[in-house]
């Protein structure tokens, strides 16, 4: 499935299907494409493609240096949605310290933060909570604390997330994606 156009025969799409640009020079351009179970990291972060329509990826973990400290998983990478973060992805990160989770997030699974023992805070952007596998998030910091949209605490979150957390945290509704004003009430 074609997914775009890079600058470079190893770089990041930066053009997609039917955008339009102004060229002032000369530009070449490298046709990208993805197969259904191809694995391919960006800025750190290992994803394998899960659908080719509609384009969607699971992010199974990490290349290179263990994530530490803030964790804000994108949305899309490379023109695809990402649905899901992938069995013991982020197993034992010992430094890692929150995690923002968007709101495309449908699954998170088996392990998947299990072991992250400074992994303290949780934000959840989506209005029905992911679907979670076994130990998730077991053996996290004690004090941990997830922040979900507001008006959905009880309802929504509580009955399936309460074996993570005790309190469970609210703030305002925010989208899917970067540009988010976080605003805490809980």
């Amino acid at each position: 499935v074609f997914i775009g156009w890079a600058t470079s025969p190893d770089g990041y799409v930066e053009y997609t299907s039917g955008q339009e640009i102004t060229l002032t020079g000369d530009l070449t351009l490298y046709a990208k494409w993805t197969v259904e179970g191809s694995i391919y990291t960006m800025d750190g972060l290992k994803y394998k493609v899960t659908s080719t329509n509609p384009h969607t990826v699971e992010l199974t973990g990490y290349d290179g240096d263990e994530p530490s400290g803030e964790l804000n998983i994108p949305a899309t990478v490379n023109g695809a949605t990402v649905t899901s973060i992938g069995e013991q992805a982020f197993l034992a990160c010992l430094d890692l310290t929150s995690v923002i989770i968007p709101n495309c997030v449908t699954n998170i699974g088996p392990l998947a933060f299990s072991g992250c023992s400074r992994l303290a805070s949780v934000f959840v952007l989506a209005t029905t909570p992911p679907t979670l596998g076994n130990n998730a998030f077991i053996g996290n910091a004690n004090n941990r604390k997830i922040y979900v949209p507001i008006d959905i605490v009880n309802t929504t979150y509580k009955p399936s997330w309460s074996a993570y957390w005790e309190d469970i945290y609210a703030f305002p509704h925010g989208s899917c994606g970067d540009g988010l004003t976080w605003e805490f009430n809980g």
